[in-house]
């Protein structure tokens, strides 16, 4: 090999090389760039979350309450009914228990908070998800803790979404039922149940019953 074409090989390392550093370096910025706007998105999520969640505390009672009372063991498909009030859905509980309900709250007449409660007849777990909506009707946050005998656990896990639906972070934590202490979940085995997605209010299993008012009888 001559000594030009020697050289010449060594200057196309170097070139090579040095693009891949340029280049690296650039995903390492553009990287931190998008985690960076991501945690901007979720603090921002935080701050509106917790506006709900006062605005939750201060109206008290849920403006509506939906309830899946079909059977249990029996039914194949829910049977949602509403009730303009949870006083309403308590009275008809006596007669008819419900284990998937939804405690909703509105704001300016959108629903704004969904609190769905699921349980069994045999009382072995429950588990509460609270969903958190922007005015136009998108998911921000899902607040979801699962109580379970089978492991003696509860799982708690946090979902964050940006206004057109997709998810930002998704975090999972592992406490003992009883101390609340985070434990490793490959130490025991534990009955976990999956977080129903519903990334707009339109995508809530009786959306209709939202827009309709309750007949009167």
């Amino acid at each position: 090999m001559t000594k030009t074409r020697k050289n010449i090989l060594l200057t196309l390392t170097f070139l090579s090389f040095f693009s891949s550093m340029i280049f690296a370096q650039a995903n390492k910025i553009k990287t931190a760039e998008r985690v960076r706007q991501t945690n901007k998105q979720i603090k921002q999520i935080e701050e509106y979350a917790k506006t709900i969640d006062k605005f939750v505390k201060k109206e008290d009672k849920p403006h509506l309450v939906i309830a899946d009372i079909s059977d249990y063991n029996e039914s194949q498909k829910p049977i949602w009914k509403k009730y303009n009030s949870e006083k309403a859905f308590e009275k008809a509980r006596e007669t008819n228990e419900a284990y998937t309900i939804a405690y909703i709250w509105k704001k300016a007449g959108k629903p704004v908070a969904v609190n769905f409660t699921y349980s069994s007849p045999s009382g072995d777990w429950a588990q509460f998800v609270l969903y958190t909506f922007r005015a136009d009707g998108s998911i921000a946050k899902i607040d979801s803790r699962l109580n379970t005998f089978y492991g003696d656990a509860s799982v708690l896990r946090i979902f964050y979404f940006d206004a057109k639906g997709k998810k930002l972070k998704e975090t999972v934590k592992y406490q003992d039922l009883q101390s609340e202490k985070e434990f490793n979940p490959k130490d025991r085995e534990i009955y976990d149940q999956d977080v129903k997605i519903y990334k707009n209010v339109k995508n809530l299993p009786f959306t209709k019953l939202l827009r309709n008012p309750i007949k009167k009888k």
